[in-house]
């Protein structure tokens, strides 16, 4: 069961992927060709018409905002790195404690 659902994310994974490529590709083909964008978008030519396109065309490319990628490292420096410093390994093993042995049955001959 598991092995068909790491097989079904991987599919989608790469269906995703595939999708996101054809449509790159399809806005860097009509960015080319103005008679391509105008068969699509039968205002393309008007100079107010805002699209992908046009954005791309222009250089215009939308970008996300680096202000809360700062905050969350921010945070995480503040918070996240004194707990990793004060976090030590134990070099004792404690998965028996002082005075326990085995069951005393397996001593018996």
């Amino acid at each position: 069961m598991e092995h068909k659902t790491l097989g079904v994310c991987r599919i989608a994974r790469l269906a995703m992927a595939g999708l996101l490529l054809a449509s790159w590709l399809v806005t860097t083909a009509m960015a080319a060709s103005p008679a391509l964008h105008e068969y699509f978008h039968h205002d393309a030519g008007s100079p107010d018409h805002q699209c992908a396109v046009t954005l791309f065309t222009h250089g215009q490319l939308m970008t996300a905002d680096t202000a809360p990628v700062l905050a969350v490292f921010a945070v995480l420096l503040l918070f996240w790195v004194p707990l990793l410093a004060s976090s030590e390994f134990s070099s004792a093993d404690l998965r028996l404690g002082f005075g326990r042995a085995p069951p005393s049955f397996f001593s018996l001959r």
